[in-house]
């Protein structure tokens, strides 16, 4: 381990050393989200290209501490950063350097943090879990929390011939003439747009400084603008390389990175959502890199990588992040960092019952179900209890929602949470037979003969605490598996209470069994060493399929 400190010190150093580390922050993300965007729309249909532009979006997140280090001077316009780094970087040598350094810094933690083996290598460094049962859980943490990714319902946008009509005219397009077709786009993303609540309502308010409605019309009005305005680039992109045209690739990139004058985005946002200054304001700076505040203050890392930078009088921000970021977890853990003791006095707390909510909510319909919420007793509390009376099956449930983690830490802490919902679970327990009786029917006044007890830990995502998938006495269940093992119930018309966990476990083997995954290992060369880190693969098309049937009946 001394080994590779002292080789992350002289990573660290070569870095540092580069010529294009002495260009701008505003420059350097340009150039990442060029590349991403180039990945993601120029790739002809080639999902590896398409993954590999979305996985550096996520990554962009752990160069943050290194980009607050450089100079974040206000450019004047893209093509003016593209002029920049061509020069520093003809050949993209050094930011391909900058990439691997990307993924070096988020695997890095998870070192330090003992979640791999490290060893020495021939070539370099290799890391490993400490076992197969360890590799095969962190798979299935991983590919659960993949069902509970925010997404559009139905098909993708068509090319829109109006928008193509503006491109191809060759005249400069003035923002306000998209407003019509942004509209259009944010009443299909205000309808469409899956994503489950975190908090309360309330907790939205203190977040924002306005009501959720608000802040979902907001959401939906940026998205219908990153969405035509991607639309603008990508038909830009594709005329140039047909013509070998740069002044329309100067065009296609100052789309797809917009660099504008704050009382822009204010005058577009208003005439799309019908909303004041003041309100756009909070919204957008919810969701905004500010590198002159202090560190712990800045919003991002972990995974989250900012859609917006204020930079002097304008705001810079990336349209493909634009559609990955802005959303109620990153505006919360925003909300956390620049107000630590108004989130611990406000929102924290809501976080918990918001989950035990949605899980109620999705028990609706049921009519043989009693359910009780947060019952409490001699030296414990039941979080949920779905209880049928007539078959006297029981499932006890222990609901644990910090933040949705992003990162290490963010897992840690919500591992932590869950290893306590566990223990709680298991000391209930290990009671003797007669006592849980005497306790059920204190929380509930029903009265229980020799019911049938099940167990069960609820999470939002993920669990983060690899235990959980190792043991049987516990079933697991995320709100996306509730879900799913519910429409499924009640298309074969049997009872929930008796046989949910089961379902459950059921739809789980599926979804891993067909996921068909696997970790290969990812080698990346820095500084002449090669370093081997494991990387979980698997058929993403059938994640998505699961993800929008969950998503589905979450719309229903």
């Amino acid at each position: 381990m001394e080994d590779f400190i002292a080789f992350e010190k002289h990573v660290d150093a070569f870095v540092e050393g580069l010529p294009i580390a002495k260009l701008s922050a505003p420059t350097l993300l340009h150039q990442f989200h060029q590349f991403i965007f180039s990945a993601i729309h120029m790739s002809g249909g080639d999902e590896t290209k398409r993954v590999a532009g979305e996985t550096i979006a996520y990554r962009m997140s752990y160069l943050l501490p290194w980009l607050a280090g450089r100079d974040w001077i206000q450019p004047a316009s893209v093509p003016e950063m593209m002029a920049a780094f061509n020069e520093a970087d003809p050949k993209r040598d050094q930011f391909r350097t900058l990439l691997k350094y990307s993924h070096f810094c988020e695997f890095v933690p998870a070192v330090h943090r003992g979640q791999y083996v490290v060893a020495r290598s021939e070539s370099g460094f290799s890391f490993k879990y400490r076992n197969e049962a360890l590799e095969e859980a962190e798979a299935k943490d991983i590919i659960v929390s993949e069902l509970a990714i925010n997404f559009l319902l139905g098909e993708a946008f068509d090319f829109d011939d109006r928008l193509f009509a503006f491109v191809e005219s060759n005249a400069d397009i003035d923002p306000a003439q998209l407003v019509p077709i942004a509209i259009e786009r944010a009443q299909r993303f205000a309808r469409d747009l899956v994503e489950q609540p975190l908090i309360t309502d309330g907790g939205i308010g203190e977040v924002f400084g306005f009501e959720r409605e608000t802040y979902k019309q907001l959401q939906a009005s940026l998205f219908g603008l990153a969405s035509v305005a991607g639309e603008i680039a990508t038909m830009f992109c594709g005329l140039s390389l047909m013509q070998n045209n740069s002044e329309l690739f100067d065009r296609s990139m100052s789309w797809s990175t917009i660099l504008w004058q704050e009382p822009v985005w204010t005058q577009m946002l208003e005439a799309i959502s019908g909303q004041g200054a003041e309100v756009i304001e909070s919204f957008l700076n919810a969701f905004t890199y500010h590198f002159e505040r202090p560190t712990k203050q800045r919003v991002g890392g972990e995974g989250y990588t900012p859609p917006f930078y204020k930079i002097g009088s304008s705001r810079l921000a990336f349209v493909d992040t634009m559609m990955v970021f802005c959303h109620e977890r990153n505006a919360i853990q925003g909300f956390m960092r620049s107000q630590p003791s108004r989130f611990d006095e406000l929102v924290s707390h809501d976080l918990e019952p918001t989950l035990i909510s949605a899980f109620e909510e999705a028990l609706q319909g049921s009519p043989d179900l009693r359910v009780f919420k947060n019952r409490k007793f001699k030296g414990g509390e039941f979080d949920l209890l779905i209880i049928d009376p007539v078959t006297q099956h029981i499932i006890i449930c222990e609901a644990k929602a910090p933040m949705p983690p992003q990162g290490v830490r963010g897992t840690e802490r919500l591992a932590g949470r869950i290893r306590e919902g566990m223990k709680q679970l298991s000391s209930f327990i290990a009671r003797p037979n007669e006592e849980k009786l005497r306790v059920l029917h204190e929380v509930t006044g029903l009265r229980f003969d020799n019911p049938t007890l099940d167990y069960a830990i609820l999470g939002r995502a993920c669990f983060g605490l690899l235990d959980v998938w190792t043991q049987k006495e516990i079933t697991p269940i995320t709100l996306p598996l509730m879900r799913l093992a519910i429409a499924r119930l009640r298309e074969r018309k049997t009872g929930i209470a008796a046989n949910l966990t089961t379902v459950v476990n059921e739809i789980c083997n599926e979804i891993f069994a067909e996921a068909k995954w696997f970790w290969r290992l990812e080698k990346i060369e820095l500084c002449g060493s090669v370093i081997e880190i494991p990387l979980l693969a698997y058929e993403r098309d059938v994640i998505e399929k699961w993800m929008r049937a969950a998503g589905g009946r979450l719309q229903t």
